[in-house]
């Protein structure tokens, strides 16, 4: 099986794809890693020529265990990064911020790729004792990686949090990292008393985080909200400020059913 779950476009016309596979012959070319880690599938990331004919790069990415990619984002320079979810204890890392696992089912990710492809600027664990899992990440035009997604653990990592602790089963999480990788600008649960899933965040030009996904939670937090109360699971969509510690909008999306957000994106100005 290989499937891909992102893809993104830098300047030049070259599309990067990122999903798993669990082929032994995926294709590959100048890879940072050459084959499969050992466990049931592996992350992959592929870059293609503009005109879509060829590879610039193709290369695994996992360990001993199930590693996911889920999303991609490109910078200016070309680098890539990847966000998504292992089980690995043998994840490949570089000058993480966490580096080993957290515990627990699995752990968020979270990685970037020198333009090359052959290696990785930074790479790292994301997550606590229980499940973690990342499905967005943006970049900014600093090179800071924002990531969201879900978490069930009572001590994710966080910074200068909105939020501090965990308000229901299981809460978004959002994390601004320092252009290294190496540490956290902000990072903050975000829910109310039932459940939250955190899948896409964006990024504007003044570096507000925007992110959207899903909640069934009455007391989840809004502010100047379009729509001001749940009307089923609802889909959601939250602002930050650029400190990561306040929110610039924030509401709920949906009607009597399931309404559920996978994506997000913002205009220019």
């Amino acid at each position: 099986d290989d499937v891909a779950y992102g893809i993104a476009v830098d300047a030049s016309g070259c599309a990067y794809v990122t999903g798993y596979t669990t082929s032994s012959n995926f294709p590959t070319l100048t890879p940072f890693q050459t084959a499969p880690g050992g466990g049931t599938n592996d992350a992959f990331l592929t870059k293609f020529a503009a005109s879509g004919s060829a590879l610039s790069y193709s290369t695994y990415l996992g360990g001993n265990g199930h590693d996911d990619a889920f999303a991609i984002a490109v910078d200016e320079t070309g680098s890539a990064y990847l966000a998504g979810r292992t089980i690995s204890s043998d994840f490949p890392t570089q000058n993480p911020f966490q580096g080993s696992f957290g515990g627990g089912n699995q752990d968020a990710y979270v990685v970037k790729f020198a333009p090359s492809g052959t290696a990785l600027s930074y790479g790292t664990y994301l997550g606590g004792s229980i499940l973690d899992e990342a499905y967005g990440i943006a970049v900014d035009a600093s090179g800071c990686a924002y990531v969201t997604g879900y978490t069930t653990s009572s001590n994710f990592p966080t910074q200068n949090p909105f939020q501090p602790a965990r308000a229901g089963e299981a809460d978004v999480f959002v994390v601004k990292f320092a252009t290294g990788g190496g540490s956290l600008v902000f990072g903050t649960y975000l829910g109310g008393s039932f459940h939250e899933y955190g899948t896409s965040i964006a990024v504007d030009a003044w570096g507000r985080a925007v992110i959207t996904g899903g909640t069934e939670s009455a007391d989840f937090p809004t502010q100047y909200p379009y729509q001001g109360s749940v009307k089923g699971i609802d889909a959601m969509i939250t602002r930050f400020s650029p400190s990561g510690t306040e929110l610039s909008f924030s509401t709920f999306y949906g009607g009597s059913g399931l309404d559920y957000a996978q994506g997000v994106a913002t205009d220019p100005e």
